[in-house]
C-alpha cells in the first residue's frame, strides 16, 4: 500500500553564510548580519561558477523586508540566477533568515541550471499589480535542474480568478528537471495553472 514519504533530508552541509538585506549595501562582504549585501543577486555572484562545489557550500539568509527587482532588472523582474552547481555536502540554500513570512522576494525566480539548490521559508509574490517575470508568465520558474529543495514557500499570485486581471499563468512551473521535492508550501493565484511540471522525473510533493 502506499505510505507518506519522509521529508528530504539535508543533513549537516558545509556552508559558508551570506547576508542580504534590503537596506543592506552591495559593497558589503555580506559575511555578517551586520553587514549584509542588499540584493540577491551580489550573494549569488560570490558562489564560483561552472564547476560542482567542492570545499564549501553556501546558505544565504535573507533578513527580514521586502527585496525588489534585481537592479538589472527594473521593468521585467524576471530575477534569474542559472549556472550554480551544489552538491548534498555542499548545496546552495536561500532562505529567510528569521522564519517563514519574514522575506518576500517581488516578482518571484528564474533558476537555470543549479544543482542541490534549497529554497527555504521564502514569500515569492507576482502577478498584476507586482511584476510578473518573462520566463512564461511562472512566478517560480525552473529548468535544466537536478535536486531541488522547496520547503516552506509562500508562493502567492493575485487574487483573481481570470486573465482579465491577472498576467500570472503558472505560479509553479519545473520543467526538464529531476529529484525536485516541494514541502510544506502555499501555491496559488494563477489563471490558467497552480503547479505545472514538466518532463520532470522523481521527488515527491508533501503538505
Amino acid at each position: 500500500g502506499w505510505s507518506t514519504p519522509a521529508a528530504y533530508p539535508i543533513g549537516d552541509p558545509t556552508l559558508i553564510e551570506l547576508y542580504v538585506a534590503p537596506n543592506g549595501s552591495d559593497s558589503n562582504d555580506g559575511r555578517s548580519s551586520g553587514r549584509p549585501l542588499r540584493t540577491i543577486g551580489a550573494a549569488w555572484a560570490k558562489i564560483p561558477e561552472g564547476a560542482a562545489l567542492t570545499r564549501t557550500g553556501y546558505r544565504i539568509n535573507l533578513l527580514p523586508g521586502q527585496y525588489p527587482c534585481e537592479p538589472g532588472e527594473p521593468d521585467d523582474c524576471q530575477n534569474y540566477f542559472a549556472n550554480r552547481s551544489g552538491t548534498y555536502q555542499y548545496p546552495i540554500i536561500l532562505r529567510a533568515l528569521n522564519g517563514a513570512g519574514t522575506a518576500t522576494i517581488r516578482g518571484g525566480l528564474d533558476l537555470n541550471a543549479v544543482t542541490y539548490l534549497y529554497l527555504v521559508d521564502l514569500t515569492l509574490a507576482g502577478g498584476t499589480p507586482l511584476p510578473t517575470n518573462l520566463s512564461g508568465n511562472n512566478l517560480l520558474h525552473i529548468a535544466d535542474s537536478q535536486h531541488i529543495l522547496l520547503r516552506g514557500l509562500t508562493l502567492a499570485g493575485p487574487n483573481c480568478p481570470t486573465d482579465a486581471c491577472n498576467n500570472l499563468q503558472e505560479v509553479l512551473k519545473v520543467n526538464q528537471a529531476q529529484y525536485v521535492y516541494v514541502e510544506n508550501s502555499t501555491i496559488g493565484g494563477a489563471w490558467h495553472s497552480g503547479v505545472d511540471l514538466f518532463s520532470v522525473q522523481y521527488g515527491h510533493l508533501l503538505g
